[in-house]
């Protein structure tokens, strides 16, 4: 999928056990079977499992994010 804008997917929440990572995971799988370039990034610092899982195959990285940055919309102005 080459495009100007590619889609960004975003999977979260505060509750854990809930399937995140099994979601994360079966996305990522099914992008990488569509030949979608697929760049993951974590942000669970205390259990990154998804970016273990995965990255020996896809590029990774982790962000730990602050309270701060987490309201702050794309627009730099909070929500």
């Amino acid at each position: 999928m080459a495009t100007d804008n590619p889609p960004i997917y975003m999977v979260g929440g505060s509750k854990g056990g809930v399937g995140k990572s099994f979601v994360t995971l079966a996305l990522v799988d099914y992008l990488r079977r569509t030949d979608v370039n697929v760049v993951l990034v974590e942000t669970d610092t205390t259990n990154p499992d998804v970016m273990k899982a995965v990255h020996d195959e896809i590029e990774c990285g982790s962000w730990a994010l602050l309270k701060t940055e987490w309201v702050m919309g794309l627009s730099g102005r909070f929500h």
